[in-house]
């Protein structure tokens, strides 16, 4: 807003308030002229009006000037109006910009966050609409003024206790408060517990969460994908909350429907807290119903119920968050690492229109579907659409073209290409989205067979989010092309370390175990994947690979048509196949399945077909497809040199013309 040049004319209703002392403030006093300001406090907070300093349970909040002199005014009128105006007036003098009531509400966003208070629910600092701010917080003051430091030097000598100092009890607080308050006191007490029974935990361990999905309780499974972005979401906030280990959205997600109890929910996950809720959408209104548990013996915690506008929908979200947060961290962590990574996750949007769409997009990515990624990548096109400067809409974009790419569901020169244009924006965007940077890696390694750009940008996304399992993942992967085998096996073993329930991850530790030569080792990785899961196609595909190199091909071929039938008939399943058949003497069989999949429509696994070829004998054939398969760009060629089933064809002709400029590229 436009402030009158006339500062002074403010509400005549509000009180007329000090210059506030904090270091910078207008009209500031020198320490000399000045009165020593008594600390206040409110709930577990103290504020110290001479140090312009803001603490929590005895630990130094970080809080930037402007909120924390935005605080002061507040604390020198406690329930009373305190106008924009005499805001405006006493914190910026002299500024013409007109942007004045953005500074305002930045300041009081930031100060919000720093208290964990709601403008819906507020516990301390309460919205007048139009006119201004209210503290409604119970104050107590210290009996004594605090001395400035150098009256503390001077007389640090004579001010020695003879019984520590013990503070004033504070006598009314809002009834939340005191909820969190005992919730954060069972919690230490649960981990003091921990501590001393005969089962030893690690220190990570004993700050373990695992946000369950929640329930989609809106009668409507349309809205099904609501539900689960929303346990994403809060996954990744309290992720980045620091103190807390917060298991995978990938692990939650695969107990997601089985009827487990909290004890066995914990054992699974290595969670000693659990998040459970439910979801009811109906049209622009949101009842969120959250419950914090003990896993060891099913007592609930803490439960809220939030009742919202969709236009809300980012604001419950970082509500919900920050409860937890500093109710399992609040003796855990300082102020200062909470709030900080809560201010780092400030990149979100105000279109809720492009948040429900990047929700879905989500949702339909982590189907791994032909369909599936398909219909993310245009929820995620519409998100950004919406919200041009949306960062995790354009890295999801990225994911789904990547994932399409390697999946051969598309071609890789239409794939990649946008992969890495999406991934660029989300980077342009944030610096340190860690998924972005991973993702430039992927299309490095299999688009442009890169091995050197490839390893540093996994190193760098590792660097950025270390406990991020795909990056590990991709990683492996690589080490697996550049034949590193155990480098490799360390990389997946710590993504599955991450995501111990994640199929993928189970299912890559053992495709590394087949390149390393390792095939009843892989076979025993699969049955542990299917275990987990006995519809993961890939955990078939790569079961038939593995039987395949020990000359089981019955056994192979039986486990590659299960992949072909739970897959839909994908390409690389179908042509895997066709080889089998080749190698098992059904040469017939084998043309016709090779038949079938060169006449379906859209785009085949050139370099599959290759191999089919190779294993008919046609060599000639085989040296078309393997030339067709470099120049589509196929992600495969980057484990030329290492795939197994290539082991009796790296003197031939057809593979050392492709191989030498395969390799003049990647190194």
């Amino acid at each position: 807003m436009n402030r009158n040049s006339q500062s002074d004319q403010h509400d005549t209703s509000a009180p007329e308030l000090s210059a506030p002392s904090c270091a910078g403030g207008a009209g500031k006093k020198a320490p000399s002229e000045r009165s020593p300001a008594r600390r206040l406090r409110f709930g577990v907070f103290e504020f110290d009006p001479n140090a312009c300093e803001l603490r929590r349970n005895a630990r130094r909040v970080h809080l930037q000037e402007m909120p924390s002199r935005v605080l002061q005014m507040l604390l020198e009128h406690p329930n009373e109006l305190v106008t924009r105006e005499t805001f405006f007036a006493r914190l910026w003098p002299d500024d013409e910009s007109g942007i004045l009531d953005d500074n305002l509400n930045t300041a009081v966003r930031k100060l919000r966050l720093a208290l964990t208070d709601s403008a819906h629910h507020p516990r301390y600092i309460e919205t007048v609409p139009k006119r201004g701010y209210r503290f409604v917080g119970h104050i107590e003051h210290d009996q004594a003024p605090v001395a400035d430091a150098t009256t503390v030097e001077a007389h640090r000598q004579q001010l020695q206790p003879s019984h520590p100092a013990q503070h004033i009890g504070w006598k009314v607080v809002a009834p939340i408060l005191i909820a969190l308050l005992a919730i954060g006191t069972l919690f230490v007490i649960q981990q003091e517990k921990s501590a001393g029974t005969a089962t030893v935990s690690t220190a990570s361990d004993s700050n373990t969460l695992a946000v369950l999905p929640f329930v989609n309780a809106s009668g409507n499974l349309d809205n099904e994908y609501f539900s689960d972005g929303l346990t994403e979401e809060l996954t990744d906030r309290l992720s980045r909350s620091g103190g807390l280990r917060v298991v995978s959205q990938t692990s939650t997600f695969a107990i997601k429907g089985k009827k487990l109890g909290t004890q066995e929910i914990g054992r699974l996950l290595g969670a000693q807290s659990l998040v459970e809720g439910s979801v009811r959408r109906s049209g622009d209104h949101l009842r969120i119903h959250v419950r914090l548990i003990n896993a060891a013996d099913g007592y609930q915690l803490w439960s809220e119920i939030f009742d919202r506008r969709m236009d809300d929908v980012f604001e419950v979200q970082e509500e919900i968050a920050l409860f937890i947060t500093n109710v399992l961290t609040g003796r855990v962590l300082n102020a200062q690492g909470v709030n900080a990574s809560v201010e780092a996750r400030e990149d979100s949007i105000a279109d809720p229109l492009a948040y429900d769409s990047y929700l879905k997009g989500r949702f339909y990515w982590h189907r791994r579907t032909n369909e599936g990624l398909r219909a993310a990548a245009e929820h995620f096109e519409q998100a950004v659409a919406r919200a041009p400067n949306y960062a995790r809409a354009w890295a999801g974009l990225a994911d789904a073209y990547a994932v399409l790419g390697f999946y051969d569901y598309l071609a890789p020169a239409e794939a990649f290409p946008k992969a890495q244009t999406a991934a660029r924006r989300a980077l342009a965007i944030d610096a340190n989205n860690a998924s972005a940077e991973a993702t430039l890696g992927y299309a490095a390694l299999y688009y442009e067979w890169n091995l050197v750009e490839a390893e540093a940008r996994f190193r760098k996304s590792i660097a950025l989010d270390p406990s991020y399992s795909k990056s590990h993942q991709w990683y492996g992967n690589l080490l697996t092309a550049a034949g590193r085998f155990d480098e490799a096996e360390r990389e997946m073993r710590r993504a599955q370390q991450l995501e111990p329930l994640s199929l993928i991850a189970s299912a890559a530790l053992g495709w590394v175990l087949y390149h390393a030569n390792r095939p009843e080792e892989a076979l025993e990785q699969y049955r542990l994947t299917l275990a987990l899961d006995p519809d993961f196609e890939l955990a078939y595909l790569w079961s038939g690979w593995a039987l395949e190199s020990q000359g089981k091909y019955a056994e192979a071929g039986a486990m590659v048509k299960e992949a072909v039938a739970r897959s839909g008939s994908n390409g690389i399943s179908v042509a895997s196949l066709a080889r089998i058949q080749a190698m098992s003497g059904e040469r017939e069989e084998a043309l016709r399945t090779l038949q079938q999949l060169l006449s379906s429509k859209g785009y085949v696994p050139s370099y599959e077909i290759a191999k089919a070829w190779l294993a008919l004998g046609d060599t000639e054939r085989a040296d078309e497809w393997l030339q067709k398969a470099y120049q589509q760009r196929s992600h495969s060629l980057v484990f030329l040199r290492v795939d197994p089933q290539l082991a009796n064809h790296r003197s031939e002709a057809p593979f050392l013309s492709v191989a030498a400029r395969v390799a003049a590229i990647s190194h």
